[in-house]
């Protein structure tokens, strides 16, 4: 039986797709919690890792770091902007013009 869509998933999923297109040698995967714990994508690049959340705030969906809604990234319209900002997070200094 498959689980119902979840919105946050979704979005995490568009993160990392935008990822690993524009970041060659990372990884990532989306961990789901079992204990009602949103989900989070986890970002690996070599040995540095990074927990990416999703959160609804009063301006819509946006990524934050970890569970934290007020440690914000960058807003889900926008997986291109928030793939540099968890890059630069992981010591990844060059951005691909793709």
């Amino acid at each position: 039986m498959s689980r119902p869509s979840n919105q946050r998933v979704t979005f995490l999923d568009v993160l990392a797709l935008t990822l690993r297109e524009r970041y060659p040698g990372v990884r990532t995967e989306v961990a789901q919690f079992s204990a009602g714990l949103p989900p989070l994508l986890r970002v690996f690049h070599g040995r540095v890792g990074q927990d990416i959340g999703c959160d609804m705030g009063r301006d819509g969906w946006t990524y934050v770091l970890g569970f934290d809604p007020r440690r914000n990234i960058a807003p889900t319209s926008d997986p291109v902007r928030a793939a540099r900002a968890v890059a630069e997070m992981l010591g990844i200094r060059s951005h691909p013009e793709r």
